[in-house]
């Protein structure tokens, strides 16, 4: 199980999945290794296409030599390359990027975003000290997602002006599905599988599995 997992997903992941077969005395294999394909270089040859293997494991300085017999290189067909397969993540790359992008800008927004967001703005100029208190006050009553929405009430002239975009501007809400859904698409998977069931019954469920 364990093999056939690794395997599915650095082929998922990289395009690339190796396996490390020893041989006894007799030539029958022993084992069955599975190799993390970013460890793994091909060695290119000028009359056998491959030569060998160069595996570099981390933390170890030297990097170990493979003959060419005692590695099964699976792979998905590439465009551009003829050594290195291309997985799905490729293609799914920009919408994955967004994906996190998105997910850690709400995670910071909620950590350090001092709702309400904007500029407090005075006519006259704060000492160091007045300075200090505005904001260590300002961030303890309005800073996190526990405190967002709140009224604020300003003092000694302060104005309050609102500046950038909230978290409902985003609209992410909207974005997101149709970021799962490219994501999905790119990799076959269908959405009845994440157990999300709007778009489908039991029969199609059971048809995209």
């Amino acid at each position: 199980f364990e093999l056939l997992t690794l395997t599915g997903l650095n082929l998922e992941i990289t395009g690339n999945a190796y396996w490390f077969i020893p041989r006894g005395p007799l030539g029958i294999p022993q084992f069955i290794w599975n190799i993390p394909s970013h460890w793994v270089k091909i060695v290119p040859s000028q009359t056998n296409f491959i030569d060998g293997y160069v595996v570099t494991v981390p933390n170890r300085p030297t990097p170990i030599p493979f003959d060419e017999s005692e590695i099964v290189h699976f792979k998905y067909p590439s465009p551009s390359d003829l050594f290195y397969g291309q997985g799905p993540l490729w293609g799914a790359r920009l919408a994955i990027d967004l994906s996190n992008q998105i997910k850690e800008w709400g995670v910071n927004y909620f950590l350090n975003n001092a709702q309400p967001s904007g500029i407090l703005t005075t006519d006259s100029s704060l000492s160091a000290d007045q300075y200090q208190r505005l904001r260590d006050q300002w961030n303890e009553k309005y800073k996190g997602a526990r405190n967002a929405g709140k009224m604020a009430f300003l003092e000694n002239g302060l104005k309050y002006q609102q500046m950038g975009s909230n978290i409902r501007d985003a609209r992410m809400d909207s974005i997101t599905p149709e970021i799962r859904d490219e994501i999905l698409a790119l990799f076959g998977v269908p959405i009845s599988k994440l157990g999300i069931e709007q778009h489908s019954n039991r029969a199609t469920a059971d048809a995209s599995d």
